[in-house]
């Protein structure tokens, strides 16, 4: 790791602190939301595990969900069994495996879909509706850069 300036170190510790900020106003800017169009049963947390069942487009067991989320079994657990007592998801086990459970959503998820789109629509109209598209695209690209980064350094050796 190179060398870095005192200043380089503090844009990126500002950088670090800003990002931070952001991900918490997003995520209270979601709540207003979802409150908003009637969705007061669920967390933006759990909401990104409804967003990867609709993007599975089938079902999955806890463990893929906790790794793309990247989050612990136990976290995922925790949303699973609130989503489930609030109707957003069903168990089933797997047809291949019966130890397997399977996270299947409901039909309530799936009526609620068009709301959480509008949601999601209006959250990345306020949060990067600002940018032009070249400048987006720049800072989109940037992101992509970190996340390849850290997902690199977790990789096993």
């Amino acid at each position: 790791m190179p060398s870095q300036s005192l200043e380089h170190r503090l844009l990126q510790a500002e950088t670090y602190l800003a990002i931070e900020r952001v991900i918490r106003s997003v995520k209270h800017r979601m709540e207003r939301h979802f409150e908003a169009v009637g969705l007061d049963d669920v967390t933006p947390q759990q909401a990104k595990v409804l967003m990867l069942l609709f993007q599975a487009k089938g079902s999955m067991n806890a463990k893929k969900i906790s790794e793309e989320l990247m989050i612990s079994q136990v976290t995922v657990g925790r949303f699973l069994k609130a989503l489930e007592e609030n109707g957003w998801v069903t168990r089933e086990r797997s047809a291949e495996d019966a130890r397997t459970i399977l996270l299947k959503l409901s039909d309530k998820a799936y009526e609620a879909l068009p709301r959480f789109i509008a949601v999601s629509n209006a959250l990345m109209d306020e949060v990067f509706g600002a940018f032009e598209a070249p400048v987006f695209e720049q800072f989109a690209a940037n992101v992509a850069s970190v996340q390849q980064i850290l997902m690199d350094l977790d990789a096993p050796a």
